[in-house]
């Protein structure tokens, strides 16, 4: 049962609260529950400080971001704590120059990340400006 009182009340919601919302209420088509914090990403001898989310799949329909090249991360990628990562354009630009990130390793917060998809251009308000998603167990 969603308890609305408390989620009106605070500033953050739970995963069962993300899966109660879901389930009880019927306009609800999509959540994504999504715990982040900002983080120095390495490739090579570049570094890029960016936002780096753990979150879920359904983020993408809920943001709107549209895929430019490589496959995006599943719930299987989320169960099992797959490190890949979703790749903005201002990563892409500023920590990979011209070479494809697809496939890519690079680090943050000591985890080992292999880029699986960049995602296109929206502008600098939050489209690429939410430059790093990863899948994580939340």
């Amino acid at each position: 049962m969603v308890d609305f009182d408390r989620i009106r009340n605070s500033s953050d919601i739970n995963v069962d609260d993300a899966k109660a919302i879901l389930n009880e209420i019927p306009a609800v088509k999509y959540v994504a529950p999504t715990l982040g914090g900002v983080a120095q990403v390495v490739f090579g001898n570049q570094n890029w400080s960016t936002i780096v989310n753990g979150t879920t799949p359904e983020v993408l329909e809920i943001r709107d971001w549209r895929l430019s090249s490589g496959r995006s991360f599943t719930q299987q990628d989320v169960d099992g704590a797959t490190k890949v990562c979703l790749l903005g354009q201002t990563v892409v630009d500023n920590l990979f120059g011209g070479i494809d990130p697809i496939g890519q390793s690079s680090v943050s917060r000591r985890f080992l990340l292999q880029c699986s998809v960049c995602l296109h251009q929206k502008g600098n308000r939050h489209g690429d400006r939410i430059r790093t998603i990863r899948s994580s167990s939340l």
